[in-house]
């Protein structure tokens, strides 16, 4: 966390799972833009491999968005739908400094860890 990016880098998205079972990756931009990451399909968090550490099978390239990019993986013992943790998400980008040092307001059955990377000239 903290390391200094610029437009176009290329960033290889990878998470590692103790033993909580489900989760998500999603990340926010300066611009206020909300992407996710894993799973990148359905309504429902992912099935997590635990014990080691799992790349996702695509890239992700920066765009110019200012400021930052940050990245949370939201982790549970049980499925979740995404959507509500979205919601969480898109409340949070309301506020650009909650936004990047803030923590999401989820409830004591999640689990989160972000990753705040600085965009540089």
């Amino acid at each position: 966390s903290g390391q200094s990016v610029k437009a176009n880098d290329l960033i290889q998205v990878a998470y590692s799972a103790a033993k909580q079972l489900y989760g998500m990756i999603v990340s926010i931009d300066g611009r206020g833009n909300v992407t996710v990451h894993h799973p990148a399909d359905g309504l429902l968090s992912a099935r997590l491999n635990v014990g080691r550490e799992v790349r996702l099978t695509k890239s992700f390239q920066l765009d110019d968005a200012p400021r930052y990019e940050r990245f949370f993986f939201i982790v549970s013992e049980n499925v979740f739908i995404k959507e509500r943790i979205l919601n969480k998400v898109k409340e949070m980008v309301k506020n650009p400094i909650h936004a990047q040092k803030g923590k999401l307001q989820l409830g004591n059955t999640f689990k989160q860890i972000s990753i705040l990377l600085v965009k540089g000239e």
